[in-house]
């Protein structure tokens, strides 16, 4: 059985953190009219991995 460390975590959140980033500024792109690649289009909140957590674990925190 291996430990969840402190900085395994830490990682994780700023990798989920990035990625929501991303997704944020690809919906402000869409927004704003401005061009932006068919696949790239963010149709789900659960498309990045902080949306995955948020709309799941993290609720348990709400």
């Amino acid at each position: 059985m291996s430990t969840i460390t402190k900085k395994d975590v830490l990682k994780s959140i700023r990798a989920a953190r990035r990625e929501h980033v991303t997704w944020v500024y690809k919906a402000k792109k869409l927004v704003n009219g401005l061009e932006i690649s068919k696949d790239e289009i963010p149709l789900k909140v659960t498309s990045c991995e902080f949306g995955k957590w948020f709309y799941c674990d993290g609720q348990i925190l709400l």
